[in-house]
């Protein structure tokens, strides 16, 4: 059996719309996936950083905010 891939084409708006949406219980599973995929040190991650600079004042203070909002309640206990 042949593993078949397909791309599939979405707006940037449509993805923020389905990942915005109230009963969309996956977004914290995807944004922990993209997180896992832009780990420091690596390609994607400089590129990522790269984008953020294009960036304008006001997205720059949306992405800034949520980041804050999200790390009060991403408090990991380590292991004894």
């Amino acid at each position: 059996m042949t593993d078949y891939t397909a791309s599939v084409y979405l707006l940037r708006d449509t993805m923020v719309e389905m990942l915005s949406d109230d009963s969309n219980e996956q977004t914290p599973y995807v944004l922990a996936e993209l997180a896992g995929f832009l780990i420091p040190g690596t390609r994607n991650h400089d590129q990522f950083l790269t984008e953020l600079g294009e960036l304008d004042s006001d997205q720059c203070l949306h992405l800034q905010s949520f980041c804050e909002a999200i790390a009060v309640h991403l408090k990991v206990t380590e292991p004894a």
